[in-house]
């Protein structure tokens, strides 16, 4: 099955508004996240998932972001 490259699918991609404060009060702004590189950087357009040569889909590895980066609500 294909699974189209985009931040919904994307293992690195989470929604920033179940990120931690002061990073969720981006949310309405940059609605996902890239947490690839360790650290949560807002993404002005998912654009880019598109053709990341890093995307990898949700079911590849356990969610690689750290416990303290998300809000526990």
């Amino acid at each position: 099955m294909m699974t189209t490259k985009n931040a919904a699918t994307c293992r690195w991609a989470v929604q920033t508004l179940l990120l931690e404060p002061p990073l969720w009060f981006d949310a309405w702004m940059y609605p996902w996240s890239c947490v690839r590189d360790g650290d949560a950087r807002p993404l002005e357009t998912t654009d880019d998932c598109r053709t990341c040569a890093r995307w990898q889909p949700h079911g590849a590895a356990p969610h690689p972001i750290p416990p303290a980066t998300l809000a526990s609500r």
